[in-house]
């Protein structure tokens, strides 16, 4: 390489390259420093504060704008400002509860705070806790007064494990595709499906008629080992209770189907 072609020696390359650094690392810092003072100025200004906040649900259901003002530390006594309040910190505060299926947190400057939610909808009670709730992807979660659902079933599992909860959403789904039309199970109690003991039952509780008017009503005992083949059996005789349902005024029964190839009915006098 000639002398005239080279215009630079390495130490002079390389304080070109240090001192362009500093340069560009100055500047970074500068704006970094500028950036955090009016960030600083802003949170300190009152018209930045949160003054309102919007709910959005995809049901019917909500939740009290109260509740959520509290889960996100909205306070009107000791205002938030918007600068000071993390969108995705709140999403994930809000998404930690089983309550909520689906969040989206967003704010609107100057001062309001959009939360737009999706609520797990509970396909069951669990009666062994009052006011519980679970979804179709097994959360449990507190009903009132954020949801108040109707014509679900009660689920009594006696103690409540994944094993238990398992197998009640088992019998449920059975229930949905051996039931007709006109019945629903309104009660599942599985507190002595699981003892150490030779009788150990699954009881259901089978209403029969429209969901705002039930007609009769069936307390069904099932043997545990075979409760699949013994609900079936119970849906082909439910033909056979129409001459007792006629011969009495009774609107409930107990039918014991834990016997092999026996079926004990028992009318329950009203009250």
């Amino acid at each position: 390489m000639s002398q005239e072609q080279q215009r630079f020696t390495v130490k002079e390359a390389i304080g070109y390259v240090a001192a362009s650094c500093l340069i560009i690392w100055g500047i970074f810092f500068g704006i970094c420093f500028i950036c955090q003072k009016v960030q600083e100025r802003r949170i300190g200004d009152e018209k930045f504060n949160i003054v309102a906040l919007y709910q959005k649900s995809s049901t019917t259901d909500t939740v009290p704008s109260v509740y959520l003002e509290e889960l996100l530390g909205l306070s009107c006594d000791m205002p938030t400002n918007v600068y000071a309040f993390s969108c995705k910190k709140a999403e994930k505060k809000l998404k930690s509860l089983p309550l909520f299926q689906r969040v989206k947190v967003k704010v609107a400057k100057p001062g309001v705070v959009f939360v737009d939610y999706e609520l797990r909808k509970p396909v069951a009670r669990i009666a062994d806790f009052e006011n519980m709730g679970i979804s179709e992807d097994k959360y449990l979660f507190p009903l009132a007064p954020f949801i108040s659902p109707k014509n679900i079933p009660d689920i009594v599992l006696g103690q409540v494990d994944d094993k238990r909860v398992d197998f009640a959403f088992e019998i449920l789904k059975l229930g949905q595709k051996t039931c007709p039309t006109s019945c629903v199970i309104s009660r599942l109690d599985l507190s002595s499906a699981f003892i150490e003991k030779a009788n150990r039952e699954i009881i259901l509780t089978i209403d029969e008629g429209s969901p705002n008017l039930t007609t009769h009503s069936y307390l069904v005992r099932l043997p545990f080992k075979s409760y699949e083949d013994s609900l079936t059996i119970f849906f082909k005789l439910k033909s056979a209770f129409i001459s007792l349902q006629e011969k009495s005024e009774a609107k409930q029964f107990v039918v014991d189907l834990r016997l092999a190839n026996i079926a004990l009915v028992k009318k329950v006098d009203n009250q």
